[in-house]
């Protein structure tokens, strides 16, 4: 009995220090009455970078997240298209409380949106979208040799110490059959006889596949990622007639930030304008504002 005493007087302080909309979207709406004529979207920030990075993670690198949660939010937002993100937030959220390390986790995210509060990424003021990943190769990938000029300011990084990461391989299989079905359901004219139609046609100067055929059509490296959920496109493939191994490295697409080396610099105490400057030098730190008008 005591110890659900203590629980809801804890769960009453912590939601005490929330702002209303966090609260909103814990407890319901009811349970926040409007108080203001404006939705400050910097209330979203929190959970938005809580959906995109291991709580465990060290605190300068949530930070670091953070900003670039923030950072690309606020370019949904320029463009009225912040509505879905807001709401899988609600969802990710209602979901989360039910989790017993919630209290005494999230309140590290809210410190996190806090202390970094309106600031993004941008380059000559133009706020910039940031990727992100949780764990690559040796090197992030190029984004001007990935997406062309526009993203000349995503460049490579060296990122060795992913390496060490207990996810950095992964094998995964498929029987031919299950391998057959999964493509058909995006593609119902795909037929494949064998494994050994599967061939890497391309792939990036890192390893990245950007191109396999498989059976009687040309895929995508991430694409085909995609399909089979795999944990990345960096992959190799190894069959035999009726099984398919896809041995991968890494986890995501290996473009920008790397979660991974990030939370490794700030267990070396870098603070997270360094985590930032360190993968994207030619960018500055700016303050934003994202309020509507209700």
């Amino acid at each position: 009995m005591k110890k659900k005493i203590k629980s809801g007087v804890c769960l009453l302080f912590f939601m005490a220090g929330l702002p209303c909309l966090i609260v909103a979207l814990i407890l319901g709406i009811k349970e926040c009455p409007p108080v203001r004529n404006e939705t400050d979207f910097e209330d979203y920030i929190a959970v938005l970078t809580a959906m995109q990075i291991d709580w465990e993670a060290p605190k300068e690198s949530i930070k670091a997240q953070t900003v670039i949660a923030r950072g690309n939010f606020y370019l949904q937002w320029e463009k009225g298209e912040e509505k879905q993100k807001a709401e899988e937030a609600a969802k990710y959220l209602k979901a989360k409380r039910r989790i017993p390390f919630f209290l005494e986790r999230f309140h590290v995210f809210l410190e996190s949106a806090e202390e970094t509060r309106g600031k993004v990424l941008a380059l000559n003021h133009e706020v910039k979208q940031i990727p992100f990943y949780a764990v690559g190769t040796e090197r992030s990938r190029d984004g001007k040799e990935l997406l062309g000029e526009n993203f000349a300011y995503l460049i490579s990084v060296d990122t060795i110490q992913d390496k060490k990461s207990p996810f950095y391989v992964n094998g995964c299989y498929f029987e031919l059959k299950e391998f057959r079905r999964l493509i058909k359901k995006e593609y119902a004219g795909f037929e494949i006889k064998d494994a050994g139609e599967i061939k890497i046609k391309e792939t990036d100067r890192l390893g990245y596949v950007l191109e396999i055929q498989a059976g009687n059509q040309d895929f995508q490296g991430e694409e085909m990622r995609e399909l089979l959920k795999l944990p990345s496109s960096c992959f190799i493939v190894q069959t035999d007639k009726e099984m398919i191994r896809f041995l991968c490295r890494g986890v995501g697409h290996g473009l920008g930030l790397s979660q991974w080396t990030a939370g490794k610099m700030a267990e070396e105490n870098k603070q997270y304008q360094e985590i930032l400057n360190y993968f994207f030098p030619g960018l500055e730190l700016i303050e934003v504002e994202m309020q509507k008008n209700e």
